[in-house]
Parts: C-alpha cells; structure tokens; sequence
C-alpha cells in the first residue's frame, strides 16, 4: 500500500473525487501551486495579525498599569520628575549632560569640566545609563523636553519588563497562559 499523499482518496477502484482536505496546510494535488500558496499565505497573515493585535493589547495593558501605579507621574509628564530629590536629579543631568556632549559640542561624555572645575571630572565609572541617554534621549529631548524625556524612560521600564517576563514566561512553560 503506497503512502497517503495529500487529501487523495486512498480507496482503490472509487471513482469520485477526493474528500475535501481537513487541513488547508495540506496540498491537495488537484488544486494548483499557486492556489495552494496563496491560501497557506492568507491563513498565515491571518494568524500573524491576529498575534500581533494579542502582543499590542497586552503591552498596552502593562502600560496602562504603569501609568495607573505611577500616579501623578503622568500628569506632571512635561513639567515634573518621580523621586525625592536624590539620584532622580543626577540621572535628569545625565540626560542633559549626554546630549550637551554628543550633540551639542561634539565631545566624549565621559569628561567634563563642569564638575570639579577647573580640573574637571573622569566620568568612565559614572552611571550615565548609555541606553536611556543616549538612544532615547537625544532623539526625543527635542520633542519632549528634559523632564518628558526623563519620564518616558521612567515610565517604559516598567510596561516593557513587565511585558519581557510575559514573553519570558510563555517560552520556559512552552505555551501561552
């Protein structure tokens, strides 16, 4: 007996068409190639929108936790900073300090004269946190300000986390939850 091919029909001597195919993913020979593409590709967009819009819901969930767990944070977006007045402001100088080298003056960061002046002060060992200031913030510190800049960082760690542990989880249990 020769192995199932497709949706044939496996009856010998039946003179009726095959069965309709349960799986799409399944060629059946009479059909043409390119029918057969276009469907599989069609059921695979399907599917990848339909995953996409699951991730997009779900971040967006995360996110609106932070902004809820964060309050006032979002309300004083533009024009205030989290914290107590402790490393809040040397990471709000970070930010500044980062774009005043790079962009502005065109210098490494990781010296400056405006502290210790005049001998200046080696900031190798400084925790300028490259990530946040300079990917994030030089590019947005035009649109957003300082402070906006500042608690966009602020305020994304905590949906993005959030959403990595999610994405951390499903693929160590091997399914989704």
């Amino acid at each position: 007996v020769a192995p199932l091919s497709g949706c044939v029909d496996p009856r010998v001597g039946v003179r009726r068409p095959p069965p309709p195919c349960a799986y799409p993913w399944v060629r059946n020979p009479d059909e043409s190639s390119a029918m057969h593409s276009a469907a599989v590709t069609e059921i695979a967009n399907r599917r990848n929108r339909a995953v996409w819009l699951r991730e997009a819901v779900i971040l967006a969930g995360y996110g609106l936790i932070a902004i809820l767990a964060t309050y006032p944070v979002a309300w004083g977006f533009f024009s205030a900073i989290p914290g107590y007045g402790q490393d809040d402001y040397q990471s709000l100088w970070n930010f500044w300090w980062v774009k005043k080298a790079v962009w502005d003056d065109g210098m490494s960061p990781f010296f400056t004269r405006m502290l210790f002046y005049p001998e200046g002060a080696n900031l190798a060992f400084h925790t300028l946190s490259f990530y946040n200031t300079l990917i994030l913030g030089i590019p947005l510190q035009g649109f957003l300000g300082l402070a906006g800049t500042y608690n966009l960082a602020y305020l994304s760690t905590f949906p993005l986390t959030a959403y990595g542990t999610y994405r951390l989880t499903l693929r160590v249990t091997g399914g989704d939850l």
